[in-house]
């Protein structure tokens, strides 16, 4: 039976499950330039752990690259991200691993991220429509700004009707981003994976939230499982930010923050 594909391109392949990449290796014949994926272990946000050479695919010697360069976010913002990933092994997508910090840099400097812990939730809400509103009064444009937080329940019943409130405009982020029209964007921190906003002001990040907590684990293992996925997710939301990012929560401090 003939091959219906001469080459295939996949990214966030960090995501992709056992299955699926043995699905991408049975779709083209093993040829030069049959696959190119792109991956990076750091953003694994959903639990999927799969070794590319188990599924059949080589990416050992000058078959991969490591991208050092950030274009996106600036040094400040990468440096902050980062921390919070400090003392983790992370996987290189290939039964080895790989060091977040090592040349790793971005084309920009930028100014330190700003981190503010309240003491009340009406006292966060308050510092996020005033932060909103003058980074629109420095002529930045409703849909340059991204609100994230952990849950949708935060999403939409608390962040983005606070700004409905105050009369600011909302979208809120669920599908196709092209789609929404003028509107400062609220999303998890899940959605807004693969995006990227000139400002963007990460919410609710207090203990029990961010990490969120679990009612149980099935045993220690798990229960760091999920540590390192939160951290992960963490720094995914940390590095949408293009110019500035802003970490506001309220109450009891995150363990993220601490330090």
């Amino acid at each position: 039976m003939p091959q219906r594909y001469a080459s295939i391109v996949a990214d966030e392949v960090q995501d992709f499950s056992e299955s699926e990449l043995c699905l991408l290796r049975a779709m083209v014949p093993e040829s030069p330039n049959d696959l190119f994926l792109v991956g990076d272990a750091h953003q694994r946000i959903y639990g999927h752990r799969a070794s590319l050479s188990r599924c059949g695919i080589n990416v050992r010697g000058l078959r991969s690259r490591r991208l050092r360069l950030n274009y996106r976010t600036t040094q400040s913002i990468r440096n902050w991200g980062v921390a919070i990933l400090r003392g983790m092994s992370v996987d290189d997508l290939d039964e080895g691993t790989d060091d977040a910090l090592k040349g790793y840099h971005s084309l920009r400097v930028g100014g330190a991220p700003e981190v503010v812990h309240h003491a009340t939730e009406k006292a966060e809400d308050a510092f996020i429509v005033a932060r909103v509103r003058s980074w629109i009064e420095e002529g930045r444009a409703p849909g340059d700004i991204c609100i994230t937080a952990r849950t949708n329940k935060l999403v939409e019943k608390r962040y983005a009707q606070i700004l409905r409130d105050a009369g600011l405009p909302v979208q809120i982020t669920k599908t196709d981003e092209s789609k929404l029209g003028d509107g400062v964007r609220v999303a998890t921190m899940h959605r807004i994976k693969g995006l990227e906003f000139p400002c963007v002001l990460i919410a609710g990040v207090e203990a029990g939230t961010m990490p969120l907590e679990l009612k149980s684990y099935a045993d220690e293992t798990a229960r760091q499982d999920h540590l390192d996925t939160e951290k992960r997710l963490m720094f995914v939301a940390a590095t949408r930010a293009r110019d500035e990012l802003v970490v506001t929560g309220f109450g009891s401090k995150s363990a993220f923050l601490k330090g």
